[in-house]
């Protein structure tokens, strides 16, 4: 969040505003964000056949935000695929449908995903970390940080490679922590609605 949208949340009125939002775009869209942990039907090779899709189709290009590629067929098939589509319900304890909607997310050195209400068409996302690597050292953790209805203090989902979330994104303020210039970061995106 911005220095300024950090202090607008903790005065008065503005932090009774700010729950107001919070409040109503949970009853609008419905809330939530649900670490998952690796999914037990993501073997390491299945990981390693994300990783290189992903590194194939991002794009050539990219420049200090965010950038998308489109899903290949691993991706395509998991997106898809009943053992994902029950990881995803149980986390929201409720069943969904798949949208056909995945892609693969790109986040350069420096970049930030600030705070924000998904605009997708699709009102539930899994995410799965691929890789966040620093400089220093080999793997990294990535942080999303979620403001949920009735809850003083955002929700902070760590990930570590290979692990996964459920976020009701249409619904939920959220945001990714910030990168380092010495940070890059892939993850996966997978749609889907209410059955």
């Amino acid at each position: 969040a911005t220095p300024r949208l950090k202090r607008f949340r903790k005065r008065g009125a503005g932090a009774e505003t700010w729950s107001a939002l919070v409040a109503v775009a949970g009853q609008l869209n419905g809330s939530g964000a649900h670490a998952v942990g690796r999914p037990a039907f993501l073997g390491d090779a299945l990981l390693r056949a994300l990783v290189d899709e992903a590194r194939r189709q991002l794009p050539e290009r990219l420049g200090k935000r965010r950038a998308t590629g489109a899903a290949g067929d691993t991706l395509a098939a998991v997106a898809v695929s009943r053992q994902l589509r029950d990881v995803v319900s149980g986390a929201l304890g409720f069943p969904v449908a798949p949208t056909h909607e995945a892609l693969y997310e790109y986040d350069p050195p420096g970049s930030h995903v600030a705070t924000h209400l998904d605009s997708r068409d699709y009102p539930i996302v899994f995410h799965l970390l691929l890789e966040h690597t620093r400089s220093n050292e080999a793997t990294a953790e990535s942080v999303l940080i979620a403001h949920l209805p009735g809850s003083p203090t955002p929700t902070r989902l760590r990930l570590r490679r290979g692990e996964g979330l459920v976020l009701r994104g249409r619904g939920t303020i959220h945001s990714w922590q910030p990168l380092g210039d010495d940070e890059q970061r892939i993850l996966l995106a997978v749609g889907f609605a209410p059955e």
